[in-house]
């Protein structure tokens, strides 16, 4: 378990669940459109050069409906620029997990270990989840209660 405080992430955003991310590659579509395009550049106040991948505002929790929102780290979120969306990070408790590499295979072996998880042991809390992308490592925080 990792502690985490507050923070904010601004970036490109939609609303997806894990059947379309599948069936439609939604999510590597937002992927494609993220590494096309300079968000980094508009930013202003970014915290860290790591790229983040947040799941956030869940309907039924893994099963159901979500936004993820691909982006960067930043101090403020006053000044948005057009076409982007902040979603914040809740201070907690975070389950920590790692990806063996950055590849999708192996991001979506690690999520697919989370959704297996017994919930009856450690009671996740579908406020937000994290991917962070620092280097050539990512790390998964998953909001437990």
């Amino acid at each position: 378990m990792a502690k985490i405080d507050d923070f904010n992430v601004v970036g490109l955003s939609m609303i997806t669940s894990n059947e379309a991310a599948k069936n439609q590659n939604k999510i590597g579509n937002l992927w494609d459109e993220f590494s096309k395009i300079s968000i980094k550049c508009t930013l202003s106040e970014i915290l860290s050069s790591s790229v983040f991948a947040v799941y956030s505002d869940y309907e039924d929790g893994y099963k159901g409906k979500y936004r993820i929102t691909i982006g960067y780290a930043v101090k403020g979120i006053s000044n948005i620029p057009k076409g982007l969306s902040a979603v914040a990070i809740p201070s907690g408790n975070y389950k920590v997990y790692k990806s063996k590499s950055q590849s999708p295979e192996d991001i979506i072996e690690t999520w697919k270990t989370i959704w297996a998880l017994d919930p009856t042991l450690c009671q996740r809390n579908f406020r937000a989840d994290f991917e962070e992308y620092k280097d050539n490592d990512v790390t998964i925080y998953i909001g437990y209660e």
